[in-house]
């Protein structure tokens, strides 16, 4: 069996959650010890998915 693996790419993931913040507006929160940011996990996935097609050049 073999596939073609989608190349990974993280450089604008700070971009993109920064993005998500300013456009839903996250709580934040503890867990633990730290501060988080709460968000509901299919909101995230359909932004970036959006976010990700706008802002990335096609290969």
């Amino acid at each position: 069996m073999t596939w073609t693996d989608v190349p990974e790419n993280e450089d604008d993931f700070e971009d993109l959650g920064a993005a998500f913040e300013a456009g839903v507006g996250l709580p934040v929160g503890r867990v633990g010890n730290a501060t988080a940011r709460l968000m509901p996990q299919r909101a995230l996935v359909d932004f970036a998915t959006a976010w990700i097609a706008e802002h990335r050049p096609m290969a």
